[in-house]
Order: C-alpha cells, then structure tokens, then sequence
C-alpha cells in the first residue's frame, strides 16, 4: 500500500481539528465583534467534543473493559473480554449494568464495595469528559444520611 493511499488515524485527525478550533479559530471569535458573540464558546465547545471523541477512538475499548471487569467483580463473575463490534459491545454493558442495579436493589451486594467500584468508574469518565475534572481530587465518598 502506498503512503498516499493510507487512511489517517481518526484519533489524530480529531485531536487536529480540536487543537486548531482551540488554538487557531477560538482566539479570533473571541475578539469583540458586532456579529456572533457566542461563536468562541461554540468553538471551544466544538474542539472539547472531538477531543472526546478521539480519546474515544483511542481510549474507549480499554475503558469499556475496564467498566465490565469491575462490574464483573463486584457480581462475583470472571472477566470477559469486550465484544470488538461496537453495538455489541455496548448491549454487553448495558445488560451487565442492568444486571449490576438488580443485584444493588435486592441488597445482593455489598453496598460500600459497590460505592466504590461505581466511584472508581465515574471518577475516570470525568477524567475524560469534563476540562475542569481535577483527577488529583477525590468525589465525597461518603453516603447521604439516611434520616435527611
């Protein structure tokens, strides 16, 4: 296969195209003009969304394991490897996910265990899809009062 006819990475061309919304287009929709005073924000919120992406494209079937092995764990159930087609994939989890809040409302689980493993998870979609996360910081882990 020649070098003209290879296909870029998608992770590489979105992060491309996120950094030249952010560092090429973002600074000159923020200067004051009489037209769209919102384009900047957009622009900027435009370059998070195909950062997201492109951790997606990069990141999101090692975090979809990730996400199945702790809901397998705290089930009780061996790992298993991640369906490689996408829709398959994400029936697996969402089915395994189902089954995970079945056993949370029988009281099946141990209800700190599952708190953790849940803030576990969550703490690293934050990395990724919030700017502002600070993943040094931890979430409150502790449980609301019952009686309030």
């Amino acid at each position: 296969m020649s070098l003209a006819s290879a296909q870029p990475d998608v992770a590489i061309v979105l992060r491309a195209v996120a950094l030249y919304l952010e560092q090429q287009v973002r600074p000159r929709l923020a200067a004051p003009s009489p037209g769209d005073k919102g384009a900047a924000f957009r622009a900027r919120i435009a370059a998070h969304l195909l950062s997201v992406a492109a951790t997606e494209q990069t990141d999101g079937p090692a975090r979809l394991q990730a996400d199945l092995d702790a809901w397998h764990t705290l089930l009780g159930e061996p790992p298993a490897p991640a369906p490689r087609e996408p829709q398959t994939a994400a029936d697996t989890l969402r089915d395994t996910e189902a089954r995970l809040c079945a056993a949370l409302r029988q009281g099946a689980l141990d209800p700190d265990a599952a708190h953790a493993a849940v803030l576990a998870r969550l703490e690293a979609e934050l990395a990724i899809r919030s700017p502002m996360f600070d993943p040094t910081a931890r979430c409150d882990d502790s449980w609301p009062d019952e009686g309030a």
